[in-house]
């Protein structure tokens, strides 16, 4: 993969309630390159009408409520492709005044694709629904959860066969990858254990 270039790192903040309240020029400038102009001002948006996905709601609500809780960041690495390119990106959520989150990331590396894939919410010359992982962008097929290289090595992903209408989810192991750190950073807060145990206990009811 390769490095990128020096670029400012995307920030947003949400307050209390999970409204977008500021976005800086950087998230505009990578929101309109690429195919995002519509959200390029997402002021007074709800972060929650982005993720349409419960168990991924679910499981970023955790992850809110560790660092507004604990008062301590958290940070993960994360896929945003676009048709043409890999890029692994790095997520950092910090918290700030009056229950706010300030959301940071960063391009960490870039690979081109070998065939342009689409991937929408609503295509009309898609070849059908796939589940993609929100996080690390793997596609659920019969064998579970696969990195997107291989279905290009499998040839089930061509320059003929590459569109796709999408639902985003969040894959098992990023899940129990992201439920660990925010169980980690809750358990080693200041917290009230009671206030811990009952965040950890309605998540683990629901997702075990």
């Amino acid at each position: 993969m390769t490095p990128p270039p020096d670029e400012p790192r995307v920030v947003y903040r949400v307050d209390a309630a999970d409204r977008i309240v500021s976005v800086n020029d950087a998230w505009r400038s990578f929101a309109t390159a690429n195919d995002g102009a519509g959200l390029a001002d997402p002021l007074g948006q709800s972060l929650w009408q982005h993720i349409g996905d419960q168990g991924s709601r679910d499981l970023y609500s955790l992850l809110f409520t560790s660092v507004r809780v604990s008062g301590r960041s958290l940070s993960y690495p994360y896929r945003c492709d676009s048709p043409t390119l890999r890029r692994l990106m790095d997520m950092s959520i910090e918290p700030g005044d009056e229950g706010s989150l300030v959301f940071s990331s960063r391009i960490v590396s870039t690979e081109p694709m070998p065939h342009a894939v689409m991937f929408g919410q609503s295509l009309p010359y898609s070849l059908g629904r796939v589940d993609v992982c929100g996080n690390c962008r793997k596609v659920r097929d019969r064998n579970g959860w696969t990195d997107i290289m291989e279905l290009f090595n499998r040839g089930q992903i061509t320059a003929q066969r590459n569109s796709f209408t999408t639902m985003y989810r969040i894959c098992p192991a990023c899940r129990t990858s992201l439920r660990q750190q925010a169980n980690d950073l809750l358990q080693s807060s200041r917290a009230s254990m009671d206030r811990v145990k009952d965040i950890l206990a309605r998540y683990h009811a629901q997702f075990g």
